[in-house]
């Protein structure tokens, strides 16, 4: 099993009718996901309210705004986490397609993870271990979805020990192999992973409200434990 909770949907397909709201949807997942410059035109963005966070305004696609909206999405997410049940939490930020044995620094998926955990709390920490071996292709230009091929391409250092219960953090989920291959990454460490949070699930028509998306068990959708 592994239950991962979207944030909204992300719409992809251009043939439909799009909403005001489903161009909210694609707009906050380009900024979390720090595209801004695919967002062709200033927009000017006023997401849910969810308890006490409140809104979230973006209108100039700096990285001002970048990190207003991750961070708007980071409460959510913390949230999501206490739901849990659980203390102590160990987020594996995805690694980009780029992210390799050498890379140092800071890239998208150990941003929004990092934020994650702020407004976790000190119980919350990011372990930025799983690595591709080689640059890959990214999924959206050809690369493969592939759950196996994945698992080949990833790693995971050994001695690698979460303090909490593991959560596997992305900023979009089209079939779920990257989640499958991270999963099973480290499950062969022998750390158990059944969660997993994300910005933007891709969808292909729109929904009644892509701001209010199920969760979804991706494990199930495995097609002989190789393909999604």
């Amino acid at each position: 099993m592994l239950v991962v909770k979207p944030y909204c949907g992300y719409l992809t397909t251009i043939d439909v009718k799009w909403r005001g709201v489903d161009y909210d949807a694609r707009f906050y997942t380009l900024m979390v996901k720090g595209k801004r410059d695919e967002i062709k035109e200033t927009h000017y963005c006023v997401r849910p309210k969810f308890n006490s966070a409140g809104n979230v305004r973006f209108n100039n696609r700096s990285d001002a705004d970048v990190t207003r909206v991750r961070t708007h999405f980071a409460i959510w997410a913390a949230r999501q986490l206490r739901g849990l049940g659980v203390k102590r939490i160990s987020l594996f930020p995805i690694p980009n397609s780029h992210v390799t044995p050498g890379h140092a620094g800071a890239y998208g998926t150990r941003d929004i993870a990092e934020l994650i955990a702020k407004q976790y709390g000190d119980d919350a920490e990011v372990i930025d271990k799983l690595r591709f071996r080689r640059p890959m292709k990214s999924s959206h230009s050809g690369g493969t979805r592939d759950r196996l091929e994945l698992a080949a391409a990833l790693f995971l250092p050994s001695g690698v020990r979460p303090h909490g219960t593991a959560v596997l953090v992305d900023d979009v989920l089209t079939s779920g192999a990257h989640f499958l291959a991270s999963r099973d990454v480290l499950t062969a460490r022998g750390i158990i992973c059944e969660d997993g949070l994300v910005c933007g699930r891709t969808i292909d028509d729109p929904i009644e409200d892509p701001f209010d998306i199920d969760e979804e068990d991706v494990d199930a959708r495995a097609f002989f434990g190789a393909r999604v």
